[in-house]
């Protein structure tokens, strides 16, 4: 297996997720000593570069989308290009309300607070790497001191603060899973809606576990073919059920969607606005 990992600091925002981490005030250096590695490294080029060097890119993803304080650490936004889309195994995130209808994967991404901000996940591998990862954004960073990495898998994990992973473990099931969704298998569809969409019932951007990060027939991935012609919505994958989604989306919500159907390479469905 392929090691992989997330990380999870944020506040902040659809579909190939924009996570905000809170860096704009002036980066805090004194938590602790960064290791000699990772100092020396900083003098020439950037330490969370030379942290993530072994790893290839496609397997690690860490996003700061806000303006980053001046420091020598981290000094770009993208770090790596593992898919957003990313599914991990639930079980160690504690979300007893979706395990209990059937989730056993799901994409570690932003999670809404019940008030206040917002706070999301990154992916990264390696024991080692991740945990020099978190020393490094706690440097930087005097807000993310109850960071830590938590391996989801072999070789995978998730790097949130403990307000990510208390914010996903309270996820629960709402009226879409129940109206809308219902008895349909997880497995054969995925609902996305962006960040900024305020559609009635939808208490979360991630519906259902089809992998739509996987490669379809055409060698693209299916994210990238539904992301180029749906930007907003989107719905996949089997042609079934997604005909029962659409149909229970249009009976529970008249007038709010105006779906388009396009076919996937494969023999899939996706529709969205």
């Amino acid at each position: 297996m392929n090691p992989k990992f997330l990380l999870g600091v944020c506040v902040g925002a659809f579909v190939f997720c924009s996570c905000q981490k809170n860096l704009t005030e002036k980066a805090d250096l004194t938590t602790r000593p960064l290791d000699k590695n990772t100092a020396a490294a900083a003098a020439s080029s950037d330490a969370l570069d030379a942290i993530l060097k072994d790893l290839p890119p496609s397997t690690y993803l860490l996003k700061f989308d806000n303006t980053l304080p001046v420091n020598p650490y981290i000094t770009r936004k993208v770090y790596g290009t593992l898919s957003e889309n990313t599914l991990v195994p639930i079980s160690k995130f504690g979300i007893r309300g979706l395990e209990s209808i059937g989730y056993t994967l799901w994409p570690p991404r932003k999670i809404p607070f019940p008030t206040g901000p917002t706070t999301c996940p990154d992916m990264l591998l390696r024991a080692d790497i991740a945990q020099r990862v978190v020393d490094l954004l706690k440097n930087v960073n005097k807000n993310w001191y109850d960071m830590t990495a938590v391996e989801v898998t072999q070789g995978q994990f998730v790097i949130g603060t403990a307000g990510y992973f208390k914010a996903a473990s309270l996820t629960q099931p709402d009226v879409i899973d129940k109206n809308v969704i219902g008895q349909t298998a997880l497995k054969n569809f995925r609902l996305i809606l962006p960040d900024a969409t305020k559609y009635s019932g939808f208490q979360r951007r991630d519906y259902g576990s089809f992998d739509i990060a996987s490669r379809s027939a055409s060698g693209d991935t299916y994210e990238n073919i539904i992301g180029r012609i749906y930007p907003n919505s989107i719905g996949c994958f089997y042609p079934l059920d997604v005909s029962v989604l659409r149909y229970n989306l249009e009976k529970n919500y008249p007038g709010q969607f105006k779906f388009n159907v396009t076919q996937l390479p494969g023999g899939g469905e996706a529709f969205g606005e």
